[in-house]
């Protein structure tokens, strides 16, 4: 999730805008969606947040983290794209 989350920040910081709290972070890849009409987006985004909390409590079986950490890589790769 930290990746993730840099990544959109990233996306923001190219469009002017600043994000300062996890609610801004969420908002804005809600709104990017949904600007992009790609439901993936929020999708991903909140598979990225169960695996950033399942590092902390471990409770995920290594399958799932596996198929998870692809769908998240995903999303990275589409945030990229808004980078450059």
């Amino acid at each position: 999730m930290g990746a993730t989350a840099e990544m959109v920040k990233a996306v923001t910081s190219k469009r002017g805008m600043e994000l300062r709290s996890h609610r801004d972070i969420w908002e804005f890849v809600d709104k990017l969606a949904d600007e992009l009409n790609d439901p993936d987006i929020i999708k991903f985004f909140s598979i990225a947040n169960a695996l950033h909390q399942n590092f902390y409590e471990d409770w995920m079986p290594l399958g799932a983290v596996k198929r998870d950490a692809e769908a998240v890589k995903q999303l990275n790769e589409k945030l990229e794209q808004l980078i450059r």
